[in-house]
């Protein structure tokens, strides 16, 4: 009896935690909010108002797309859809708070992030 209530209490304790975990301690290496509103500050010469924009639309988005991966569950193809929507939804919503010239140098961290991304993949075997 002892030992199946501290495999309860084990469990309780467990899910408690993962409860808890921020999205970005849930996914290992994705950056939080905060930290990629920093690497886009540093980036794109922003503002301090700026900055404090885009973590807010990064924050909302975190929160949006961890509803539709509770809701979408291992729907790979309706996820990977749903995900481009958002991306996308995320894009012109930090374009919306850039000047001009910052737009121009978004879309060039972006397209550099993306190749740096297949990069990878082709590094690690998994071609797509």
């Amino acid at each position: 009896m002892k030992h199946l209530i501290k495999f309860y209490a084990i469990i309780c304790i467990v899910i408690l935690y993962m409860a808890g975990c921020s999205s970005n301690e849930r996914f290992p290496g994705r950056s939080s909010p905060g930290e990629r509103a920093k690497q886009l500050k540093e980036a794109l010469d922003l503002t301090d108002e700026q900055t404090s924009s885009v973590e807010k639309i990064y924050t909302d988005m975190d929160k949006k797309m961890s509803g539709l991966r509770d809701k979408l569950g291992d729907d790979r193809a309706a996820m990977r859809d749903s995900m481009r929507v958002y991306r996308a939804e995320t894009d012109t919503l930090i374009e919306n708070v850039l000047f001009e010239d910052q737009i121009v140098k978004y879309h060039e961290y972006n397209e550099q992030r993306r190749e740096n991304m297949r990069q990878r993949r082709r590094d690690s075997g998994r071609d797509n």
